[in-house]
């Protein structure tokens, strides 16, 4: 299917939470562990978070995140 090919076209890299744990449980008052695992990375990283989760904008976190 057209989804598998773009999927495996993807560069998909790994990253364990190991490394933020910290931030993890600091956000995890306002946030699901998934969605601050996620977060936590993004502002790691200094990467955008690209969701459709409206609820992961917020002032309690310093990630971009941008709605699709």
């Amino acid at each position: 299917s057209e989804a598998l090919k773009f999927y495996q076209l993807m560069r998909i890299e790994k990253f364990t939470t190991s490394g933020v744990l910290d931030r993890v449980w600091a956000l995890s008052s306002n946030f699901t562990p998934y969605d601050a695992s996620y977060i936590a990375l993004a502002e790691l990283f200094g990467a955008t978070l690209v969701t459709r989760d409206e609820a992961l904008i917020s002032t309690l976190h310093k990630a971009r995140v941008e709605l699709i």
